[in-house]
């Protein structure tokens, strides 16, 4: 058994930037001793270096993290705490695109 990954960038380092959720699929997949593979083709490696996810990472769409329904709780209306999170004052909603 082997976990197989995408990667969007091969840093010079080693280091692979891929989507939000790949860290956590190598982090469990290396827990259990299976190994990983990740494939890249040759035109995403970077002479960059990227040391950590946060400075260079990509912003997504704030609202594609916050849902503001709760008909997954059989509530048919589209009242939500989050509602109007952006009259918030000290919250701020980041969808980091890349781990």
């Amino acid at each position: 058994t082997k976990v197989f990954l995408g990667a969007s960038a091969l840093m010079s380092n080693g280091s692979v930037l891929s989507r939000v959720g790949t860290a956590c699929v190598a982090l469990s997949a290396r827990s259990a001793n299976v190994p990983v593979l990740v494939c890249c083709e040759t035109y995403k490696i970077s002479s960059r270096v990227q040391l950590e996810s946060i400075t260079a990472n990509e912003l997504g769409d704030p609202d594609d993290v916050i849902s503001t329904s709760l008909a997954h709780e059989g509530k048919a209306e589209a009242d939500s705490i989050l509602e109007d999170w952006m009259s918030i004052p000290d919250l701020r909603v980041l969808n980091l695109l890349y781990d």
